[in-house]
């Protein structure tokens, strides 16, 4: 969607990319996709400086990135017949797919998510590139809706039917497409013309990845599936809701046979204390609960032992979860598999300092704390039992 230059910023020394449109008339996207990426922060999205008009072309200054594009490496991998890990592969669509709940969080819809838009960067992992398609979820009008790569395109888009509001559920189906590709090799649907290609994403049976693939295990077929569901309400209805079941495959390659989840509880409110208690015995059998009142019980009971998951009060006392949180990254304790952070009054700066402390979800306390626990249990205990 434009073209991108290695450039010098001769003020603060550093190496930066510039991104312009290939056309003047490509200036109002690459706006749009400037003004989405800076309301972002996120480890797996790019970083973007600043915007500005040379002549009549615009450009944005971002962050010089190094790496393989993911689709150069699906390519070179299954070209020496050597499929990439399943372990592996789960992890990279785990951090995709929080990269897109980010987006998705802000009420922008990708568009355009392929394996040529993520940039595999070393040691920072999958990072998601590209928004010249991106538009906000309120403004799905008809002359932006037939975007996108054919192979990727989910069937509302390709009927041009998408819903106002459910923009991200055809950034889910395309996501699911990639993981498809990851996990064999290839797309699931392919076609010598364009309108061959196009009836297939909109009528054919979803493939199995397994009959590709015997050794994906059925939980994650069964994703992948509901993924590149045709009704866009048959598949999962936010991308949180993927991330949580990724991580619980990547937990469940991991675990020894046998093993009982482990939840660590640390609140001193016996109400919240009791609604997580009550979700664990309706959903997950025989798992293993500890209450921890303090930050300090909490950090001596994960040097004892890393549990799956584990739920944190913001609101304690002495010191605060936020505290904790730090002390966790600083001690080096066995990072849980899921970390839940409770609050009664995030606010978005907030919840972002959160994610920078790896908190892989924030749901507020009160009435509706039990609707909240409900997937987040189902997805990362329920499996295992």
């Amino acid at each position: 969607m434009g073209q991108v230059f290695e450039a010098d910023d001769l003020v603060l020394n550093r190496r930066v990319a510039i991104k312009v449109p290939r056309s003047a008339a490509g200036n109002e996207l690459l706006l749009a996709e400037a003004r989405a990426l800076a309301a972002l922060n996120h480890r797996h999205l790019p970083v973007v400086y600043g915007a500005g008009v040379h002549g009549s072309i615009r450009f944005i200054v971002m962050e010089l990135l190094h790496g393989i594009s993911l689709e150069a490496h699906i390519e070179a991998t299954y070209g020496r017949e050597r499929p990439i890990p399943i372990g592996t592969a789960l992890e990279m669509l785990a951090t995709i797919a929080d990269a897109l709940r980010a987006i998705h969080e802000a009420g922008i819809v990708h568009r355009d998510v392929k394996p040529e838009n993520v940039l595999l960067c070393g040691d920072r992992g999958p990072v998601l590139l590209d928004f010249g398609l991106v538009v906000p979820e309120f403004d799905l009008s008809k002359q932006v809706l037939y975007a996108g790569s054919p192979h990727y395109m989910a069937p509302e888009m390709i009927h041009q039917s998408a819903r106002r509001g459910a923009g991200h559920l055809a950034d889910l189906y395309s996501f699911g497409v990639l993981a498809y590709e990851m996990l064999t090799g290839i797309v699931p649907f392919n076609a010598n013309n364009l309108e061959t290609l196009l009836r297939l994403h909109v009528e054919a049976p979803v493939p199995d990845v397994r009959v590709t693939r015997p050794d994906v295990p059925a939980h994650v077929s069964a994703l992948l599936i509901e993924l590149m569901a045709k009704h866009p309400g048959e598949r999962p209805q936010t991308s949180e809701d993927v991330v949580w079941r990724l991580r619980a495959a990547c937990g469940r390659l991991n675990d020894n046979r046998g093993e009982r989840g482990r939840v660590l509880i640390v609140s001193e409110d016996p109400a919240v204390v009791e609604a997580i208690e009550k979700q664990l015995r309706s959903v997950a059998i025989g798992v293993d609960v500890s209450v921890c009142l303090t930050g300090d019980d909490a950090l001596e009971a994960l040097e004892e032992r890393r549990p799956q998951l584990m739920f944190i009060d913001l609101q304690l006392q002495g010191m605060t979860g936020v505290e904790l949180l730090m002390h966790m990254h600083g001690s080096g304790v066995p990072w849980p598999e899921g970390v839940v952070a409770l609050s009664d009054d995030a606010r978005r700066e907030d919840i972002e300092l959160l994610r920078h402390l790896d908190v892989a979800s924030v749901i507020p306390k009160g009435p509706r704390l039990d609707q909240s626990l409900a997937p987040i249990v189902r997805n990362v205990l329920a499996a295992r039992n």
